[in-house]
């Protein structure tokens, strides 16, 4: 397990490789809505683990990778407002 602050990487073995778990922990500072909140976060590490996808899939970094907006698409477990 590797933590970085709140951000924790969990690699365990599996019979073709290994599975990768993430999870993070949001602070709430009481300026925005729990959803607002984590909607302004969800869409960035979804971008992040595209990029880390795409590399583990064809060994070619993507920085020019576009973001989505994620405002306009449905996000499997995004809070609503």
């Amino acid at each position: 397990m590797l933590a970085l602050g709140t951000i924790r990487f969990e690699l365990e073995a599996t019979h073709g490789g290994c599975r990768l778990t993430f999870s993070d922990v949001l602070w709430f500072d009481g300026s925005r809505t729990r959803a607002q909140f984590a909607n302004s976060v969800l869409g960035g590490w979804h971008w992040f683990l595209d990029f880390m996808m795409r590399y583990l899939e064809s060994g070619e970094a993507a920085p020019e990778l576009p973001e989505p907006d994620y405002e306009k698409i449905t996000v499997s477990g995004r809070p609503l407002d």
